[in-house]
């Protein structure tokens, strides 16, 4: 086997080669590879003066930006060992991972310098460390079983399972993607998620090298249209996507004009499906090469498989390919035997790619990385729960899951960690948790449970969930049964279940039956129902509430355009989140309803016993309220907040000819963190994406109002904001 060199040193020699060229590029910002090398390096720095030492653990909690970038880079030169933690889990979820992999120190932003799931560890705001472009750092360049990140995923004992993945792992299949998979220097995209591990197949493959890789904010990430434009305008030419995100785009590229470069478009993470949309978005597409790769978090990519040829041709299940550079696939049966060719098999990986096991998980990592002799040599190989069989061409085919485990939306889910959280439900007596097929095709988790006798209301078991599991992990179909169906055993007979049907338990019902149900209200009735796969809804329910996500409200958006030749934006389904208001909506852009304010004759009627009461109400550093600023006022109380050099760690220009002077300084508004969404009538979820300057105006709005001696769900005229 040839010597395979650390993607740390590749991409070093990257920067010394090409200095000057583009390494990342984010809207109209761009960061040279000498550039991004000096900012690794100061964060390296920083880090090897706190006490990273060899395989130190380090968590990243950073959102996408050139500073989450740098910080793999410079965990990586410092010898630490990479813990993405994505600050979009449940904050129970964070802790665990944080409790059980003991990180040294968090590098983050200063945004979450008040998060409460960080106390007790070390914490480096990103931002504040000085760039250094004339630094003398020299990395120490890892050894190839040192670790390179720990990634955390669904356990199925209720608790995630951090996979131990080292250096070698990486380094083999970047070495095998720029040398045999797609040989060359490309654009590429960055849309995986830090916390998933294409995001390093992503990173590594692009900055070793010599590409540009292009990062995107969140709601160009989410929306269809956006995403395509993006490709377009920026001639990306390799993108690694899902199936459920390629199935999207093949959608969405049907009804918009673009002008793709796009050469490579790789998938992973779940069963491809050839679609009649991806099998004409590659018709219309030749000179695209798919690439259908394969392996699971502990091995990350192991098998790949080329399609190629006229698409109406292809399979619409495709093989998952042949073992990669280094790696061996095997076939076994349950006593550990190989099984003949055509056999099914459950799919055992060997070789340069396989994890060093879980974290403080032995028993299991005994379990799941077995020595197996093969060919009268003994070495580990993970037993991945996959079944498979080689066909009459030698590439192996993806025929399912031996065990419970679920694939969905490339993420490996453990059901029995979902159904541990629905038993903390109270009321709840069992519990079970399948992928379940909807009438419209698509696959989602479905969540059965019975009770003694208690009726569980199904919004807030939801509401629950969202609180401790991601959002891949929260169930969209709940259905409560008197008993649940248990083999001879006497565990839950899960086959059974999955032989049901998922039928309508409450037809469409309207809450205002004043209001007339129009074209447009049932076209959206349509598309929800085409959507989410079942009409157990009403026209005033909360999309996200129901079973709705990040996925599937683009594919509202497309429906949208589609049937009501709409062009409606993501944001905009996230204001209108219900048919009822999305209807309004879309009823005032086509001018067929009025909104005009009524006319303030009709609102005031002045008489001689009527008064104005005017509210005020006002928050301001270190002053909740008005009488508390007026207080500050009349005692001169100084309201800006000082700070010391040691709290903010950085300070620039201290250049005293400098023309610019930094001001250790700031007015600092209390509890601006805090946002009670229920109270407002925003769920979690769009809380978290509205500007917190937003949320602190609704909260003074409120408060002027009382303030007036207005109590809003009381009063009958109409109140403006």
């Amino acid at each position: 086997m040839d010597k395979i060199k650390s993607v740390i040193e590749l991409f070093e020699q990257q920067s010394f080669i090409i200095k000057e060229k583009e390494a990342l590029r984010f809207g109209s910002d761009k960061l040279t590879y000498a550039e991004l090398n000096d900012r690794a390096n100061s964060i390296a720095e920083v880090l090897i003066k706190n006490g990273t030492l060899r395989n130190s653990i380090i968590g990243i909690a950073i959102e996408r930006s050139f500073d989450l970038i740098a910080s793999v880079l410079g965990i990586l030169k410092a010898g630490g060992t990479c813990l993405p933690l994505d600050m979009n889990y449940p904050a129970d979820r964070i802790r665990f991972m944080i409790e059980d992999a003991k990180p040294d120190v968090i590098l983050t932003t200063s945004n979450q310098k008040n998060n409460k799931t960080f106390s007790g560890i070390r914490t480096i705001y990103v931002e504040r460390i000085q760039r250094n472009s004339i630094s003398k750092f020299k990395t120490k360049y890892p050894d190839l079983n040192d670790l390179i990140y720990l990634i955390y995923t669904s356990g199925s004992t209720g608790k995630p399972k951090g996979i131990k993945m080292p250096h070698r792992v990486i380094s083999n299949l970047i070495d095998w993607q720029n040398n045999e998979s797609t040989a060359g220097v490309y654009r590429t995209l960055q849309f995986a998620p830090i916390s998933f591990d294409v995001s390093f197949q992503e990173i590594f493959s692009t900055l070793t090298s010599g590409g540009t890789l292009y990062l995107i904010d969140e709601k160009t990430r989410k929306d269809p249209f956006e995403l395509i434009k993006f490709i377009s305008q920026n001639k990306i030419e390799r993108i690694f996507l899902p199936y459920i995100a390629l199935q999207t785009l093949a959608e969405a590229a049907e009804q918009t004009d673009y002008d793709f470069q796009l050469k490579h478009i790789i998938t992973a993470g779940e069963q491809l499906i050839i679609t009649p949309q991806i099998r004409r978005f590659f018709r219309t597409h030749k000179n695209i090469i798919l690439h259908n790769q394969y392996g699971p978090s502990e091995t990350h990519v192991c098998t790949s498989f080329i399609l190629s040829g006229n698409p109406d041709s292809w399979p619409k299940l495709p093989p998952i390919g042949r073992a990669i550079k280094n790696s061996k696939v095997i076939l076994l049966d349950e006593s550990l035997n190989i099984v003949n060719p055509g056999s099914e098999g459950e799919i055992f990986i060997g070789g340069i790619c396989v994890a060093d096991g879980y974290l403080n998980r032995d028993e299991l990592t005994a379990a799941r990385f077995q020595k197996i002799s093969v060919d009268n040599e003994e070495n580990i190989f993970y037993k991945t729960g996959d079944l498979g069989i080689v066909n009459d061409s030698g590439e192996i085919e993806f025929l399912g899951r031996a065990d419970d485990q679920i694939k969905l939306h490339g993420y490996r889910i453990e059901p029995g960690e979902i159904e541990n959280f629905i038993l903390e439900f109270p009321g709840i007596k069992s519990a079970a948790v399948i992928l379940q097929e909807l009438n419209n095709g698509e696959k989602v988790l479905a969540a059965y449970f019975s009770t003694n006798g208690t009726i569980i209301d199904v919004n807030s078991l939801r509401k629950f969930l969202d609180e401790k599991l991601p959002l891949y992990m929260v169930p969209k179909v709940y259905i409560q049964k008197d008993s649940l169906p248990l083999t001879p055993s006497g565990k839950i007979d899960k086959k059974a279940l999955k032989s049901e049907k998922i039928s309508s338990q409450n037809k469409i019902t309207q809450k205002k039956p004043d209001v007339e149900i129009d074209f447009i209200e049932e076209t959206l009735i349509k598309i929800w129902q085409e959507v989410l796969g079942t009409d157990s809804f009403s026209i005033e329910d909360n999309f996200f509430d129901i079973g709705g996500d990040s996925i599937s409200v683009g594919r509202v958006q497309l429906k949208v355009k589609e049937y009501l030749k709409e062009n409606i934006s993501v944001v905009d389904l996230y204001n209108y989140p219900s048919i009822f208001s999305l209807r309004e909506y879309i009823s005032e852009k086509r001018n067929l309803i009025s909104s005009k304010p009524q006319p303030l004759k009709k609102i005031i009627k002045p008489t001689d016993s009527d008064i104005a009461i005017i509210g005020i109400a006002g928050r301001y550093p270190k002053a909740k309220n008005i009488n508390e600023f007026w207080n500050n006022l009349i005692n001169g109380v100084e309201s800006i907040s000082f700070f010391t050099d040691e709290e903010l760690e950085f300070i620039p220009n201290t250049n005293p000819d400098s023309e610019i002077k930094f001001i250790k300084a700031r007015g600092v508004l209390e509890d601006a963190d805090k946002f009670d969404a229920e109270f407002f009538g925003f769920n979690p979820r769009e809380a978290s994406i509205m500007d917190p300057q937003h949320r602190v105006f609704l909260e003074v709005c409120y408060n002027a109002l009382e303030d007036a001696g207005y109590v809003p769900d009381k009063f009958d005229g109409s109140i403006g904001i």
